[in-house]
């Protein structure tokens, strides 16, 4: 295979041309200021560096069509405009020495996915991702073992609520009771009091004892009130310390209950750089995606605004083995119940994907599900976990789009007739923000 010629570049040649390009390209600085010039070359030297024919095995043909041009063909034809036009026709062979800044756009699109999975495949492998994960996986147990305090912890606050309101709960009547045989027996007194100042002088010994013995009972009775109404003052001061304790309680649990959410979202994004899942299956076994708050980002920013990466919910088909499965159902037509609830063309297949984008065909996407299987239970119960992040981040995407997608139609000559401009497209704006920090 070494001596048989690529695309008509010979092993030899295409050493001797790798030789010049994509030297020390880990020691090379790529600057976002200067945009990022020279990658190409040092995309190559990863190449030569990492890759194999055994590992990547269509390796020799992108580097012979990175390296290799083919000669321009001078199309001479009487009926051609000018007779100096240039072409490179796909099917020529290689055969002059070119530059990867100029021959990567020629690769075909299959070549460059094939580039980019053995990066990803690479940088896994490597080092730094291996101590990240397992920064992560530390990370992970640490936020597991926090989140077991914090519910005890929470456990143990809404208990002191309970009985703190079971003390703030007064007794309305033994609190009225007291204060009315106090009010009767003072006015029972003072009746006493007012009928012996008609008494004759005779029997004024008599009632001078009597007078005294009601004085004496007057006094006691005065002595009890002001010792209930002191217990009573004592009881108000005991049911508003309780008041003033739940409340103080409650506000723990608030803060804690956010602090299990900040947990959850930690645990996503931590969980997503090391292991990505779906948040579950429907009742035809497609998965449903959502890659939002994984790996370094974050589904909340500074000030509690939403943030989204995609804000969007991807579906994707059931697999082979998830199709026999359903094929393995007997007396039930699986692909007409399919063309029926999911329709013509939402019936997925083996590696076809779909996209929720919109917040209403979404609400009738959750709506569909049943929650008498235990699959769609799982996921609408997942759904229903993130949903406040799901339709914020929706939301805020929608609102962008449009933002992003208006044009100046009010300035625009009537009599322009250009063709539509794909850079006013929202992901045509994107910026590496991170690139421009590091550089």
């Amino acid at each position: 295979m070494a001596n048989e010629d690529v695309l008509g570049i010979s092993f030899d040649e295409l050493t001797a041309a790798m030789a010049e390009v994509g030297n020390n390209w880990e020691r090379v600085p790529l600057r976002n200021m200067e945009g990022r010039e020279g990658w190409e070359d040092a995309l190559v030297g990863m190449l030569k560096d990492h890759a194999t024919v055994t590992n990547f095995p269509r390796l020799r043909e992108i580097l012979t069509r990175l390296l290799f041009a083919a000669e321009p063909r001078v199309d001479t034809s009487p009926g051609s405009p000018s007779s100096s036009r240039n072409s490179t026709p796909e099917s020529a062979p290689l055969s002059q020495r070119s530059i990867p800044a100029e021959r990567y756009y020629t690769l075909p699109p299959q070549d460059k996915i094939a580039i980019l999975s053995f990066m990803c495949n690479l940088a896994i492998s490597s080092k730094a991702i291996h101590a990240h994960m397992e920064s992560c996986e530390e990370q992970l147990t640490a936020l597991r073992k926090e989140k077991i305090d914090v519910n005890r912890l929470k456990k143990q606050h809404i208990e002191e609520m309970n009985n703190l309101k079971d003390e703030a709960k007064e007794d309305p009547a033994t609190k009225n009771g007291v204060d009315q045989d106090v009010v009767m027996q003072d006015v029972s007194d003072l009746s006493d009091v007012s009928e012996g100042g008609s008494e004759t002088p005779s029997s004024s010994t008599g009632k001078k004892n009597s007078a005294r013995q009601k004085e004496l009972r007057l006094k006691a009775v005065t002595t009890a009130h002001a010792k209930q109404r002191e217990a009573a003052r004592v009881k108000q001061a005991s049911v508003k310390q309780a008041l003033s304790d739940h409340r103080r309680l409650d506000e723990e649990v608030n803060k804690l209950e956010r602090r299990l959410e900040g947990i959850e979202r930690d645990f996503r994004k931590l969980l997503g750089a090391v292991r990505v899942k779906p948040l579950g299956k429907d009742r035809f076994y497609n998965r449903v995606w959502w890659f939002d708050g994984m790996g370094s980002a974050s589904l909340v920013g500074s000030g509690g605004v939403a943030q989204y990466g995609t804000a969007r919910l991807f579906i994707q088909g059931p697999s082979e083995f998830d199709r026999e499965l359903l094929d393995q159902r007997t007396g039930e037509d699986i692909d007409g119940r399919r063309k029926e609830e999911e329709g013509e063309s939402g019936v997925l297949g083996p590696g076809n994907w779909a996209v929720y984008s919109d917040l209403e065909e979404l609400d009738e996407y959750v709506a569909w599900l049943n929650v008498k299987g235990h699959r769609e239970t799982a996921l609408k119960t997942a759904l229903t976990k993130w949903w406040v992040h799901i339709t914020a981040g929706i939301r805020r995407r929608t609102a962008d789009v449009n933002v992003n997608a208006r044009l100046p139609e009010a300035r625009r000559s009537a009599r322009t007739k250009g063709g539509y401009d794909i850079t006013r497209e929202p992901y045509m704006t994107w910026v590496n923000r991170r690139a421009v920090n590091s550089s």
